[in-house]
């Protein structure tokens, strides 16, 4: 058995180790030889910086030259009638409007915090949704209520 299992290894290397197998499998019988060119460093990483510090000098020289005008300062009492925040907000946007501002920051900060304690809160260890209706209809009507806040805050 051990003569025969030598001479498999001895025809096939990728037996007794597979990474030798490779070489002979591909055809290469000598390492290839590296082929010669710019060295990264210094040569090549000179080059980019250099590159790097004159593009930062055209910008630098555009911005000192021709500044960037800014308006006149906010007023942050003032909202101007035409601002709306992104999508993401228009809900609470629009709670903000119906109820007082106070109440409407504790209720959205207490919803966080329920979501994100949800799942150490409810310890069902059901997870059909038909058999657990009460959290099921919450769930729902949840997303509608978000949902139509979100819509009536974009037409208003």
């Amino acid at each position: 058995m051990d003569k025969v299992q030598g001479e498999l290894n001895a025809a096939n290397p990728a037996l007794e180790n597979p990474a030798m197998g490779i070489p002979a499998r591909v055809g290469l019988k000598q390492p290839v030889a590296q082929e010669e060119g710019v060295p990264f460093f210094p040569d090549h990483l000179l080059a980019e910086l250099a590159v790097i510090y004159l593009v930062f000098s055209v910008v630098l020289i555009l911005v000192a030259f021709f500044p960037f005008g800014l308006e006149g300062k906010a007023d942050p009492l003032n909202t101007p009638e035409h601002i709306k925040p992104e999508w993401y907000f228009l809900a609470l946007y629009q709670i903000l409007k119906l109820v007082p501002r106070a109440t409407a920051i504790f209720g959205a900060g207490t919803a966080i915090v329920v979501l994100a304690l949800w799942p150490f809160i409810d310890r069902n260890p059901e997870k059909n949704p038909r058999r657990r209706r009460a959290v099921t209809v919450l769930g729902i009507v949840a997303a509608v209520a978000l949902a139509g806040f979100t819509a009536w805050g974009m037409i208003s």
